[in-house]
């Protein structure tokens, strides 16, 4: 047994995947070659029918997990266009890792709302002109809002 058997047997005994990401990584496993998401879509719904759309995003998330790389674009057999083909890295994926703007959560969208706000009052005062009196101004408006 291979270093690359070895990772495919850990992947399958820890869990480290999900159960269609799972099925995903092993078709491209067990089919020795590169594949194209509409192969891999056709070799998985030989067994159980499975949804199309979700077939892509599980192969960009192995690649994004350094689970499977493209290897590069080819003549796919089912459609005949060219499509990008993945294949196994033999090593371990990683967790995803979090992505950046995302998800807004609360926290962040009030701190973009008073930002906001912010700019809001910021225009407002240069409309209308600053108060002549500084001392006026630092009591009606805090700093933090200048």
């Amino acid at each position: 047994m291979n270093t690359s058997d070895a990772a495919f047997e850990e992947i399958k005994r820890t869990g480290r995947l999900r159960r269609l990401r799972l099925q995903v990584f092993e078709v491209l496993w067990r089919a020795g070659s590169p594949k194209t998401a509409n192969e891999v879509h056709a070799l998985l719904s030989l067994a159980k029918p499975v949804n199309k759309p979700s077939v892509t995003p599980r192969l960009i998330e192995l690649v994004r997990m350094d689970a499977v790389a493209e290897i590069g674009v080819r003549a796919c057999d089912v459609t005949g266009f060219q499509c990008v083909a993945y294949a196994p890295t033999g090593r371990l994926p990683q967790p995803l890792p979090k992505r950046v703007g995302f998800r807004e959560g609360p926290k962040d969208r009030l701190i973009r709302i008073l930002r906001g706000e912010n700019e809001a009052l910021k225009a407002k005062l240069a409309r209308w002109g600053r108060p002549k009196d500084s001392t006026r101004r630092a009591k009606s408006i805090p700093p933090t809002l200048l």
